[in-house]
């Protein structure tokens, strides 16, 4: 496990010895302190404590604290800043790590999960270093004990010790206790932040459709799940600790009264060494009380160290050193195959799409639309094949050139808890007010925005929560008008819209991609009927192609759906 550690620390691994090394020195005078205490019970007792004696004992024992109370602030108040500065720093590389990922890792992980490793699994990693420290300081003081006490006398310091093996062995047990409980334990605690997000998040729909009963079930599952694993976590540690502290008494039990027979029968054991050996063994018991609480604290904190690990463990997509500009946005895919883990999902595709165009994609659901644009996105890595934007391999550009020179616009849009301002910025971080209000203007989102008494300052909730989805919609259309990227990707963006805000929206998306390559996902065939070339996808294939007046003339999936959208036109409601 603290091979895991310093691992983690990397470069800065040395604080991890500077730690260890200030508890060592910690305990070494502390354990001076008591030597210092039999020195002045041992000459007060034989009568021979002069008042100069006496001083120079109050000032070494009074120099052994401070030395002590010092390592110990060095440790707590310098180390422990850097510490935490550095698991800080850890929760930003693992993010920055998390960004890179593959947006397959993100179909495996949910966010109370992610959320969860970020947060109480990097916390749990704070405290090892400490207790790490502690740790093996107390070892050093028991080694210390050991050492010296045995030299003033063996057989009470055989009684002090003769249970520690039996201690050490429980100790040990309960350390290489089932690390897979542990971390299925952290496991629920994601399943239980999941629930609760998805919950609140729901609540709407809960109370319009009367669910709250049901909808509470997977929460008080998962509430369920953790308070039993923590059970099954607790009868598998107690029942060793308890042996453990048992034997710790017991060696204390076995110092007092082997102690009281040596000094009162045998009368072989002088008060002064009797009290010395008392002091040492509650000193050391108590210690050994701290190290069995400790041994939970580490094993959480290696469950989190595993589950960071894993999170390394997978593989971003790799990042070319090359600093290749695109100057043209044609886009083209060659002989590409992708399959999601063993799922074949696209088949030997192959079209171009000319800059300043519009490829419309339709097809069935799950024929693979969506992953064409997350292709071209690079948010997945293909099989087999090439994808081109400017005839350019997207694996020999660096992400932030080719997502630079892209804007999608997603069919469910996120919006962060901050300002409307805000928002519309994540598509180009340094722009002004007034190139936001032109953008919104263009997005036809300024009219509703002006409306809030806070205007652009307007918080917007969690997800958007406080705007309707054709707003949401429109704050997204105009963050792609401020980024301005000369490709452009839409997935459905006015699908679930009421007709008045689909004809806004549209209108909007209309000047959007004005003079773009523009690859768009519609279900609405009266949306693409104006594309430059219409992809038609089944299971994964391209199963048609062409503009809309020649495949409307050709047998096959686009002539029927029309057909069907034709028909539908004639529909009226029955009184």
């Amino acid at each position: 496990m603290f091979k895991k550690l310093f691992e983690l620390y990397g470069a800065q691994s040395g604080l991890l010895y500077k730690t260890v090394l200030l508890k060592i020195l910690e305990m070494i005078f502390l354990g001076s302190a008591f030597g210092v205490i039999y020195l002045t019970i041992r000459d007060l007792l034989a009568g021979t404590l002069s008042q100069q004696l006496a001083i120079y004992y109050v000032l070494a024992f009074l120099l052994c604290l401070v030395l002590a109370y010092t390592m110990d602030t060095i440790q707590k108040y310098a180390l422990n800043l850097k510490e935490y500065l550095i698991l800080a720093q850890e929760r930003i590389k693992l993010g920055d790590h998390i960004r890179r990922l593959p947006m397959g890792f993100f179909n495996k992980k949910s966010a109370g999960e992610l959320s969860h490793t970020l947060t109480e699994s990097v916390r749990s990693i704070e405290f090892l270093p400490r207790i790490f420290g502690k740790s093996v300081g107390i070892l050093v003081l028991a080694a210390l004990f050991l050492v010296v006490l045995i030299i003033i006398d063996w057989r009470m310091t055989i009684a002090m010790f003769i249970a520690m093996p039996v201690a050490f062995y429980m100790l040990f047990k309960v350390m290489n206790m089932a690390e897979t409980e542990l971390l299925k334990r952290q496991d629920i605690q994601g399943r239980v932040s999941d629930a609760v997000v998805e919950y609140a998040s729901g609540i709407k729909e809960v109370k319009t459709f009367g669910q709250s009963a049901t909808s509470l079930k997977k929460y008080q599952q998962a509430i369920t799940d953790f308070k039993e694993q923590n059970l099954k976590i607790e009868k598998m540690a107690i029942p060793k600790l308890v042996v453990y502290q048992l034997a710790v008494d017991i060696g204390f039990i076995l110092v007092m009264i082997l102690g009281a027979y040596l000094l009162i029968v045998r009368g072989d054991l002088s008060l002064a060494l009797y009290l010395l050996f008392l002091m040492a063994a509650l000193r050391l018991y108590l210690s050994f009380q701290e190290l069995a609480g400790d041994t939970v604290i580490i094993k959480h904190g290696n469950a989190g160290l595993t589950r960071v690990n894993n999170i390394y463990e997978n593989e971003p997509l790799l990042e070319t050193t090359a600093d290749r500009k695109i100057a043209h946005f044609d886009i083209e895919f060659n002989n590409v195959n992708f399959a999601y883990e063993q799922e074949q999902v696209l088949k030997n595709i192959n079209f171009s799409a000319p800059a300043n165009t519009i490829t419309a994609l339709i097809g069935p659901s799950g024929s693979g639309k969506t992953t064409i644009t997350n292709l071209i996105a690079r948010m997945w890595d293909i099989q087999e094949g090439i994808i081109k934007i400017g005839g350019i391999n997207i694996k020999d550009v660096q992400t932030a050139e080719l997502l630079g020179n892209i804007s999608i616009v997603f069919q469910d849009i996120y919006l962060f808890n901050d300002t409307i301002l805000n928002n519309i910025k994540m598509g180009k971080q340094d722009a002004t007010k007034e190139e936001v209000i032109i953008a919104a203007q263009k997005a036809n989102c300024h009219q509703f925005i002006i409306k809030f008494t806070d205007e652009y300052e307007t918080m917007v909730g969690e997800g958007g929560g406080k705007l309707s989805g054709g707003e949401k919609q429109r704050i997204s259309i105009a963050r792609a008008f401020l980024k301005d990227a000369p490709v452009i990707l839409l997935d459905e963006a006015t699908a679930n819209m009421d007709p008045e805000n689909e004809l806004i929206t549209q209108n909007a998306i209309n000047e959007l991609v004005r003079d773009k390559t523009v690859i768009m996902i519609s279900h609405k065939l009266s949306t693409i009927k104006a594309a430059d070339q219409i992809l038609v996808l089944d299971q994964g294939e391209i199963v048609q192609r062409g503009t809309h007046d020649q495949l409307i003339q050709a047998t096959g999936i686009y002539s029927d759906y029309w057909g069907r959208r034709e028909k539908a036109k004639g529909w009226k409601i029955a009184n």
